[in-house]
C-alpha cells in the first residue's frame, strides 16, 4: 500500500499579503498549473481512495488528481 499526502496547490491567499487574505480562497492560475501537473504525475498511480478537506483550494486540487 502506498499513501500519498499532498498539500493543495497555490491559493489566492498564498499570493496575497496577510492583511488582504480572504476566507476559503480559490487556487490561482499558477495553482491550476501546479494541480494539472500533479494530476498528470498522479495519473500513473492506481488510486483506490481520494480524500480532501472541504476547503475550496483542496477540492480544486483534488479534482485534477481525480481526472
Amino acid at each position: 500500500m502506498k499513501l500519498f499526502l499532498i498539500r493543495h496547490a497555490q491559493s489566492a491567499n498564498n499570493a496575497l499579503p496577510e492583511h488582504q487574505r480572504i476566507e476559503d480562497p480559490p487556487i490561482t492560475d499558477l495553482g491550476h498549473r501546479q494541480a494539472a501537473a500533479l494530476g498528470q504525475w498522479m495519473g500513473t498511480a492506481r488510486l483506490t481512495h481520494l480524500v480532501a478537506s472541504p476547503f475550496r483550494r483542496s477540492l480544486q486540487t483534488a479534482e485534477y488528481v481525480h481526472r
